[in-house]
């Protein structure tokens, strides 16, 4: 998975407004336990992602970062 989010981070790089990339990041780092970083990324994809799908992606996966995080065992 490790591979997969350092991948997704030179997409955004080469491609900053593709917000779909910051979507599928966000899910990486999600399953990497990574949760605050997945809700940084959502944020302002959901305050203010260029469509309407993107916006309601970002609510979802947002959703499910939020419910990972109440069940992930914590230290």
């Amino acid at each position: 998975m490790a591979a997969a989010v350092m991948a997704l981070e030179r997409a955004i790089q080469l491609e900053p407004r593709r917000e779909e990339s910051r979507i599928l990041l966000a899910q990486a780092l999600m399953r990497q336990g990574e949760y605050n970083k997945a809700t940084a990324l959502l944020g302002p994809l959901i305050a203010s992602g260029r469509t309407t799908n993107v916006r309601a992606d970002a609510r979802r996966v947002s959703s499910t970062v939020s419910s990972c995080c109440r069940w992930a065992p914590q230290p």
